[in-house]
């Protein structure tokens, strides 16, 4: 009788705790779930496409900025008719405004240099479902959107290449979130590609680069379809950034020898990553933020940072557009 006891409390005990830690992330666990479990409606029928997640469909964006980052057309032409098959199409601002509402909007000011692409999903919030639509806003190569530059540094660190850090990335986000994804790149990967001799022991005493750059600032507006007045209202615009690093010069100076200029015919790498919060594009979120403060630009990202050598660091300013006519 005693073990039957023993064993009924553990049981309770266990299911208290269980119930208790649930509980208690429950929020979290919303959102993945929102997020993860949000399926792409087929705008042409009433029934959903294949079952292509909005989770997915962020990632084949991603792959798509990669290519185009890395000018791979022939991946770039596959991704954008995935996207397609997904039930991702493209569509112009003057169809976003007529589904919007061009009432009380300021004078769009887009650009011709901006891709629109809208998707469609749904959400349930408190028992109800919400159709979510979501407009993508790409900026191609002349957009302001589309950020290119220079970056330099010039040091003298005398550390071994295995331990040394030629630059970091990451963004700034105006919720003060810190970025899901950035890069680190050591002297060693940077290096060894380019000059014969460098092993993670080889000491560098000084050290020139330039870099040039390139960001694109893509941005995401969620609305959900609102009964009330019958149109698509703003919950919230959240970004993320696609970027190359190209190295252009290259002057290292080691204990052994001086290395000058990247040798001639030697294929450079480009660096490239795409940094966004931890909670990018989640509609649930952007809605319950909604429900109190009105549209939520939590998740957008407002600089881009580059830290270099001996504490250099660099700052890109985003666009930051808070409807898509703001896109330029």
């Amino acid at each position: 009788m005693k073990k039957l006891i023993s064993l009924f409390l553990c049981l309770t005990l266990t299911t208290s705790m269980i119930s208790t830690a649930a509980f208690a992330v429950e929020p979290t666990v919303q959102d993945t779930i929102s997020k993860n479990q949000e399926y792409v409606i087929n705008e042409s029928s009433t029934l959903r496409s294949h079952p292509t997640t909005i989770a997915e469909i962020d990632e084949m964006f991603r792959d798509l900025d990669n290519a185009i980052l890395t000018n791979d057309r022939e991946k770039e032409a596959e991704i954008s008719t995935s996207l397609e098959a997904a039930g991702v199409r493209e569509v112009t601002l003057a169809e976003i405004l007529a589904k919007t509402g061009a009432v009380n909007t300021p004078v769009p000011i887009s650009s011709s240099d901006i891709i629109f692409n809208e998707v469609h999903s749904e959400i349930t919030v408190q028992g109800k479902n919400l159709e979510i639509m979501r407009i993508y806003a790409r900026p191609q190569y002349g957009s302001r959107m589309y950020h290119q530059g220079s970056i330099n540094t010039d040091a003298e660190p005398d550390m071994r290449a295995g331990v040394l850090n030629m630059l970091t990335t990451s963004a700034t986000f105006a919720g003060g979130a810190l970025p899901k994804v950035g890069i680190v790149v050591s002297a060693l990967s940077a290096l060894n590609s380019i000059f014969d001799g460098f092993t993670a022991n080889t000491v560098i005493e000084t050290i020139g680069a330039d870099y040039s750059y390139e960001c694109i600032e893509n941005t995401v507006f969620l609305y959900f379809f609102n009964e009330n007045n019958n149109l698509w209202t703003h919950i919230g615009t959240c970004s993320y950034l696609g970027t190359r690093l190209v190295p252009q010069h290259l002057n290292i100076e080691t204990k052994d020898e001086i290395f000058v200029d990247i040798p001639s015919g030697t294929p450079i790498v480009p660096i490239t990553d795409e940094i966004y919060d931890d909670n990018y594009n989640n509609a649930y979120d952007c809605y319950e933020y909604w429900s109190y403060y009105g549209p939520s630009a939590e998740h957008q990202a407002t600089k881009r940072n580059v830290e270099l050598l001996e504490d250099e660091s660099v700052t890109v300013p985003m666009e930051c557009p808070d409807i898509p006519g703001a896109c330029n």
